[in-house]
């Protein structure tokens, strides 16, 4: 199955129009219905925030692999999360969403490299790492200048905050 039927039949599974869906991935109103049509292909990185949303594995999306979840990523959680328990190292919200940003990125990565598990070595390993550490900081960054330059989203966390902090 292509990349644009399995979109399609995603989206619809969930019930969400082509427009709600761009929008909940900050995509103009016409990238949805422009991949479904074949008009446009996303690139790896919207691959990715498709494939998370729709809770999908990539494969899956592109139509390479009939596995649709991803499993995998939950058993890379679990892992760093029991090595941390043995050092007495317990995850917070935030440590889970960086867990998760570290995920994709290493993903993607692996992907735009063309790297497999076998090709990192020790040698490399920490070359690997900087890059992508370096692409989760470029990541938040950019969210973070998208999130405080788009008044709607900022006025959101500003009462949140100010909730939080029991200002309002």
């Amino acid at each position: 199955m292509k990349f644009k039927t399995r979109l399609k039949e995603l989206r619809k599974e969930r019930k969400i129009t082509q427009a709600k869906l761009a929008s909940k991935l900050n995509y103009g109103y016409t990238a949805i219905a422009n991949y479904e049509s074949g008009k446009n292909q996303p690139n790896i990185s919207d691959l990715m925030k498709l494939a998370n949303f729709l809770q999908v594995s990539v494969d899956y999306l592109i139509g390479n692999s009939n596995v649709r979840y991803k499993a995998e990523k939950n058993i890379w959680k679990e892992a760093i999360k029991e090595n941390l328990k043995q050092y007495d190292i317990f995850l917070d919200y935030s440590d889970m969403i960086f867990l998760e940003m570290l995920y994709y990125k290493t993903n993607e990565f692996m992907i735009c490299k063309k790297l497999t598990v076998d090709s990192i070595t020790a040698d490399n390993m920490d070359e690997v790492l900087k890059k992508i550490l370096e692409n989760c900081l470029q990541s938040f960054s950019t969210s973070l200048f998208l999130l405080i330059n788009n008044k709607p989203y900022y006025e959101i966390s500003k009462k949140i905050i100010a909730k939080e902090l029991s200002i309002m």
